[in-house]
């Protein structure tokens, strides 16, 4: 799991690896192994090592405007993706930037856009959003996802990106990508921070966290590392 923060640049939070105790130990029960590196332990991440990794995650962590993360860097989590890789990337789309709220998209948007999904609008609803009736198996036992009050919305320029869950009618928040018959991988796209609720334990993002770490896998319930 790699956190974009340098632990000082998000108002409280993201403080250090130890946060993100609830979700490992959640994976831990059923098998995965997971690692955490933010920008303070990893400046940049690589292609060489992603290639350690069954599956990468990546949490947007800081909320200024300033982008650091490079192209390169997402050109290297798509080749990494391309070669069969799993990736999740969870962002929480503002709108505009501001001193009281932030800005939490500028990085986890450069990864994003590589996959053809980018920042459309924006809307505010409850922060419980219903979960809409699917049988896709990352939305398996849930009935809940926490999402912000207010929230971006998410759009697929790519036709491979399916919409499995809308933040409100008009606000698509979830993106998934499933090209193992091509021999790319998998990715999982949201716009509500769902993997940073997941550690603090609201609603169902702890189940929707293990549903992605299954769903993303190549042989589960085998002994995966997640960075």
């Amino acid at each position: 799991m790699y956190v974009l923060s340098t632990r000082d640049d998000n108002s409280h939070w993201y403080k250090d690896p130890a946060d993100l105790n609830p979700l490992i130990e959640t994976l831990a029960e059923s098998g995965y192994m997971a690692e955490i590196e933010d920008e303070t332990t990893l400046p940049t991440i690589s292609i060489q090592k992603m290639y350690n990794y069954d599956q990468i995650w990546i949490l947007e962590g800081d909320w200024d405007d300033v982008v650091e993360v490079t192209p390169e860097e997402a050109d290297d989590l798509y080749r990494y993706y391309e070669n069969g890789g799993g990736v999740w990337i969870s962002l929480e789309a503002a709108y505009t930037p501001d001193k009281l709220y932030g800005v939490w998209n500028e990085d986890a948007l450069v990864f994003a856009r590589r996959f053809g999904v980018d920042y459309d609008s924006y809307d505010t609803s409850d922060r419980a959003g219903k979960m809409v009736s699917s049988d896709h198996p990352l939305l398996e036992g849930i009935n809940y996802l926490c999402f912000d009050e207010s929230c971006g919305c998410i759009k697929s320029d790519d036709p491979r990106g399916a919409i499995l869950w809308k933040y409100s009618p008009v606000c698509p928040g979830i993106i998934a990508m499933d090209d193992r018959a091509s021999d790319r991988g998998r990715a999982v796209i949201d716009s509500g921070w769902v993997m940073g609720y997941a550690y603090f334990d609201r609603n169902d993002d702890l189940q929707f966290s293990l549903n992605v770490a299954r769903w993303l896998s190549n042989n589960h319930p085998s002994l995966y590392w997640i960075i």
